[in-house]
């Protein structure tokens, strides 16, 4: 069963009732009435005190309740609180602090609930208070990544998607206790799902070989599939190149080229004209936007031919002339719908840059791989937004990533994938 699949069972059994009458434990109706006991609910609406029944099962000569659709088991706050508080954390970006804030005024009806509605003023203060604390919402958050996690490890997104052919990797830096560890990203480089989504304790060409087999086994795909792989072009993507995925080509991200030959640029504009500058990045323009390879070698040659007496720009010539097949890969439509860079993994980031920048560091190892593993499942199931902007254009608006890799997950939230 895959991970949607539990999803929508999950979902099955919230919405479907459950008879009283038969026993959980035997399956039998030889049930009574067995009294009841009190319970204090914290809710959305406010802090409410609900009667529980108790049934006693003749057969099992034991005593039993019915599972609350809304409440986990022994769960002081509800399962809407749980939940709203995950959302707000990761969606609209609060702070744990800010997002406990938020939900204890929504519960109580106080403090910023009387920016919201000034005439609670009116109403006496509630007898009894929810002292929700940001240390709840991050054990949440904790139990639910541990909860993905372990959904990973048996197997759950296996046959999942429709795989696209290309991948993209890259690596970024998490930092734990104020020391920075590497982040490393495994996608499909077309339908932007992300696969794996790691913290390392080394960026070495072994580990990052056994990111890739890793990727592959979670998702049941064979290293034939995979044609292009996106990336930098460091040492240790090649390394995978030959040892994983040999039947797949490089394309290095002009991004990363671009960065590359950024600082001997900057070196030859401190004392050369505006129009030699000009000239300069126009022509580097023409040779990796052309739109085959051919043309890429023309222009490439005028380039040479104009600038190769210069010595400042020897690097710049030597790295395009030796990178220039593999910058023009997505011309040669290996794979339909390739990008020319590793923008899906640094727009990755770049969010999980935002999220955990409130944070500033995490606590410990173990906190931070139970909250990429939720992000992992945030990010995949998180769909596009549907409103237009001037500036802004969604390729897939209203769909997440999953369902542009061809996955089936209608009305299934991330909330419901993890199960809370």
């Amino acid at each position: 069963m895959n991970i949607i699949e539990r999803a929508r069972d999950f979902v099955k059994k919230l919405l479907s009732p459950v008879d009283p009458r038969r026993c959980p434990y035997c399956g039998r109706r030889m049930t009574k009435k067995h009294g009841h006991y009190t319970v204090t609910i914290r809710d959305v609406g406010g802090v409410r005190r609900e009667k529980v029944q108790r049934y006693w099962c003749h057969l099992c000569q034991c005593t039993y309740t019915l599972p609350d659709p809304g409440r986990e088991a022994r769960a002081r706050y509800t399962r809407q609180v749980r939940r709203k508080a995950l959302d707000l954390y990761f969606h609209v970006g609060a702070s744990l602090r800010t997002a406990a804030e938020w939900l204890r005024s929504e519960i109580n009806q106080t403090a910023r609930a009387l920016i919201w509605n000034p005439l609670l003023c009116l109403y006496p203060p509630p007898a009894t208070i929810a002292r929700l604390s940001h240390t709840s919402i991050w054990r949440w958050e904790q139990q639910a990544g541990q909860q993905v996690e372990k959904q990973a490890q048996q197997g759950c997104f296996q046959h999942l998607i429709r795989f696209s052919g290309a991948l993209v990797a890259d690596a970024s830096t998490v930092y734990i206790r104020g020391v920075a560890s590497p982040l490393h990203l495994i996608a499909d480089a077309v339908t932007r799902v992300g696969l794996v989504v790691r913290r390392l304790r080394t960026e070495s060409e072994a580990v990052i070989a056994g990111q890739f087999r890793l990727a592959l086994a979670w998702w049941a795909l064979q290293a034939e599939e995979v044609r292009v792989l996106i990336s930098d072009g460091a040492a240790y993507y090649r390394y995978a190149l030959d040892r994983v995925l040999r039947w797949a080509k490089q394309q290095r991200s002009l991004f990363h080229l671009w960065r590359n030959i950024a600082p001997h640029l900057q070196a030859f504009a401190e004392h050369a004209a505006d129009e030699a500058m000009a000239i300069l990045s126009d022509m580097i323009h023409a040779v990796w936007d052309a739109p085959s390879l051919q043309e890429a070698q023309e222009a490439f040659a005028a380039l040479q031919n104009l600038w190769s007496h210069v010595p400042s720009l020897q690097p710049v010539l030597q790295l395009i002339s030796k990178s220039l097949e593999e910058a023009l890969l997505h011309t040669s439509q290996v794979v339909e719908g390739m990008g020319r860079t590793s923008n899906v993994a640094e727009r990755f980031f770049r969010r999980y840059r935002q999220r955990t920048r409130r944070l500033g560091s995490f606590m410990s190892n173990g906190g931070c791989d139970a909250f990429n593993f939720l992000w992992h499942i945030y990010i995949n199931l998180e769909p596009y937004q549907l409103r237009r902007e001037q500036k802004r254009h969604y390729r897939h608006p209203g769909l997440c990533p999953l369902q542009v890799a061809g996955t089936d997950t209608y009305a299934v939230t991330w909330l419901d994938a993890v199960g809370i």
